[in-house]
């Protein structure tokens, strides 16, 4: 039996994410080709080096998030409170930091 065949939450909201730039461009990728300027800002000249935010942190925050459905392991689904208690909860993080690839909680 998978793990993906429990149940599953349908959630909607907002995110928010500091994503690097820097793996944007498949050049980047070569290690024998890396150069240190690859980690600079985007100039106005067009060079794109690291891009827009190449010292993007990785985090990422979901902002206003809740469940809108519950879907079970033998194929039905609900999305009403009085179903299951789950619909309409909140799914977010941490209020004072946000999550960090790497990072266990």
């Amino acid at each position: 039996m998978s793990y993906l065949n429990n149940s599953r939450l349908i959630f909607s909201g907002t995110f928010q994410a500091d994503v690097s730039t820097v793996n944007n461009d498949a050049r980047h990728f070569d290690n024998a080709l890396w150069e240190p300027r690859f980690q600079d800002f985007q100039k106005p000249d067009g060079t794109e080096d690291g891009w827009w935010n190449p010292i993007g942190s990785g985090a990422f925050r979901l902002i206003g998030c809740r469940v809108s459905s519950v879907h079970y392991r033998d194929g039905t689904s609900t999305s009403s409170v009085a179903e299951d208690a789950a619909v309409g909860l909140m799914v977010g993080g941490a209020n004072d930091r946000v999550a960090r690839p790497g990072r266990a909680r």
